[in-house]
């Protein structure tokens, strides 16, 4: 039997499928998904066979489109597949659900560095098949990636000579608006991007007019671009993001009905957007304890689910996945009273079509007529720009100023030296303390369950990104310490692999360093712990807190602006190479130990929901009579 690839990289892990064909191809796409269990046949067809595994394709008809994820074409023949694909439609199988592609079509483009640097003409063809044979991955491209994420490594000049060919391939050669985002996002996956090219991506984001799903998503994704990157954000950032959102909800000619006039006086109706508030998510464990605390305190809250569209992953963006209301939002429904008391109102939009998703909102608002907006939704700014000139709007940014481009008039901050960037003016901030739900442990842990000595020093860095978040230099200089004292045990959790600490160090793998994917309980694991080591990155401030309130001692650098916000200026190292010598000094020092850890309880203390509300309601009721001032 002939071999032929089956597409693993574009079929998520999982997924159910149906298989059509049962030639060579499906019959070598059947072998390999029952040896890797990659996803399941939920119905195997084939117009030749009918027998107890081969069924004809009139099967297809008996399935309700919810009982599979895929319909994939098992055929060699671009005119075959095409005659297929037409009576599956017939059939009823949504064209998003059919994967047409021959194996002959490897979906690997073979584009090198080499070419993107000498031959225009290779670039210009390698994009244009990307978006017919790719089926919107931008591994697509995973050949050029890998080779550019090792040549930028070489050198300085070598990873400006890369930027630099971007930005020109980008300007002069490149006009069509997703073929440049296209290209501009494969440098974002070989962590070869600077803030030239995402000025760039932004742009040219600006100029896509044909797909309102894609647009919101890549305006989206520019405020998670610079969390990876942070130092690509430039100083017209946000000015930028706000004129974009400002044109893109022109573009998708979005009004706020007539609204009843603002009442200020006996007016307790409040408006919270998140765009996963009602998910049982860290941001839920943010939003729940304050929006209750304002619930008990007599006010209506209203509180919006506002994400209707979510993609799969930042590699995948032509392609966007409708994030069902009717599906997903069923599944936790049933559970979000145990986040939010039953007083508290709970709106999902539900139209699917992007432009009535977004007047269903400005609808919901006029009619509630709302005494304050609270912003926590972080990346929804295209309606901002319509709202916040009817209704008083703070927003609470669940990272800082860079989480959103939103309009608003009032912004919270409870960090008061954090840097403050146009157009955000002094006069809108709205300082609040800091406060934090304590997260009880689920369970103890114990240390001689991970092998752990009752003596050793326990570091524990926490972090779904610190693959990219921890520099080269910081695990150079402790791996150093490490190596020279064996007592002190370094573990990583939330991924399972630090590509460059596994290369460089693997003789410390399992012995003073420990790759931990995921602990659903990280209050019970930071019991066991006794430092927390927080790199020069953007956020963290959760895991930052639990460790706090669970009385481990935490290491962090005065550019680290969750772990600043938290432990505060006097305890914070000045710089990210003054952590390893103050966790070498804590682990000598028993009493200077034990005094940190007490700290950090004594500072949790203060995280009072009560003290934040205070402050809230204050700030609320301020701006009330600023927005419309007494007669």
């Amino acid at each position: 039997m002939e071999y032929h690839a089956f597409p693993f990289e574009l079929i998520k892990r999982g997924s159910r499928i149906i298989l059509y064909a049962a030639g060579n191809v499906g019959r070598s796409y059947y072998r390999q998904i029952s040896e890797t269990a990659h996803c399941k046949i939920v119905l195997w067809v084939d117009k030749n066979i009918n027998n107890k595994i081969v069924f004809s394709p009139e099967a297809i008809k008996e399935l309700r489109e919810d009982e599979y994820d895929y319909v994939i074409i098992a055929l060699n023949n671009d005119d075959v597949i095409g005659e297929v694909y037409k009576s599956l439609i017939e059939y009823g199988v949504s064209s998003e659900k059919i994967f047409a592609q021959t194996p002959a079509q490897a979906w690997f483009s073979l584009l090198t560095l080499d070419e993107l640097f000498h031959d225009i003409h290779a670039v210009k063809d390698a994009l244009r098949k990307y978006f017919y044979k790719s089926n919107g991955n931008i591994y697509y491209f995973d050949k050029l990636i890998k080779e550019l994420k090792i040549a930028k490594n070489t050198s300085d000049e070598i990873a400006l000579r890369i930027v630099n060919t971007a930005m020109r391939i980008a300007t002069e050669e490149l006009t069509d608006p997703q073929m440049r985002i296209v290209f501009l996002w494969i440098f974002f996956e070989a962590d070869c991007f600077s803030s030239e090219l995402f000025r760039m991506y932004l742009k040219f984001t600006g100029e896509i007019k044909q797909n309102i799903s894609q647009k919101y998503w890549l305006l989206t994704s520019a405020n998670t671009i610079w969390l990876q990157y942070s130092n690509v954000l430039y100083d017209e950032f946000y000015i930028d993001m706000q004129r974009t959102t400002v044109e893109y909800a022109k573009e998708l000619s979005l009004s706020l009905p007539v609204p009843k006039i603002f009442q200020k006086e006996n007016n307790n109706n409040i408006c919270v957007l998140s765009t996963n508030g009602l998910l049982p998510s860290t941001i839920t464990r943010f939003i729940s304890p304050f929006i209750t605390e304002l619930s008990r305190r007599e006010y209506n809250v209203h509180l919006f689910d506002l994400q209707p569209f979510l993609n799969d992953s930042m590699a995948n963006f032509l392609n966007i996945t409708r994030y069902s209301n009717d599906v997903d939002a069923a599944l936790y429904k049933e559970h979000i009273r145990e986040f939010y008391p039953n007083d508290i109102r709970l709106y999902y939009p539900s139209s699917i079509n992007k432009n009535k998703v977004l007047e269903e909102v400005l609808d919901w608002f006029a009619e509630i007529n709302p005494y304050c907006i609270l912003d926590a939704s972080g990346d929804y700014s295209y309606i901002s720009s319509i709202y916040y000139k009817m209704y008083p709007t703070i927003f609470i940014p669940l990272r800082n100023q860079g989480a959103s481009s939103s309009f608003f008039h009032k912004i919270i901050i409870t960090n008061p030296e954090i840097k403050l960037s146009p157009p955000l003016r002094e006069e809108q901030v709205l300082s609040l303390p800091v406060f934090h739900k304590c997260s009880d442990p689920m369970k103890i842990f114990r240390r001689n369950d991970f092998g752990f000595l009752k003596d050793d020093i326990i570091v524990v860095t926490v972090g779904k990104r610190l693959a990219f978040e921890i520099s080269t230099a910081l695990i150079d200089q402790f791996c150093y310490l490490l190596s020279s004292d064996r007592r002190i045990k370094w573990l990583l959790v939330g991924t399972s692999e630090i590509p460059y600490l596994q290369s460089a160090y693997p003789q410390l793998l399992e012995k003073s360093v420990f790759l931990l994917e995921y602990e659903s309980d990280l209050p019970g694991l930071f019991g066991m712990c006794d430092i927390y080591l927080n790199p020069e990155r953007i956020g963290g401030g959760t895991t930052i807190a639990w460790a706090m309130q669970q009385g481990v001692a935490v290491v962090s650098p005065l550019g680290a602006s969750a772990g600043y916000a938290l432990v505060g200026k006097i305890n914070s190292m000045p710089k990210e190479t003054d952590l390893v010598p103050r966790i070498y000094q804590l682990s000598k020092d028993y009493d200077l130990l034990t005094h940190s850890k007490k700290l950090s309880l004594e500072t949790a203390k203060h995280w009072s929901v009560k003290n934040f509300v205070d402050g809230l309601i204050r700030g609320m009721d301020e701006l009330a009579v600023a927005f419309m001032p007494e007669s």
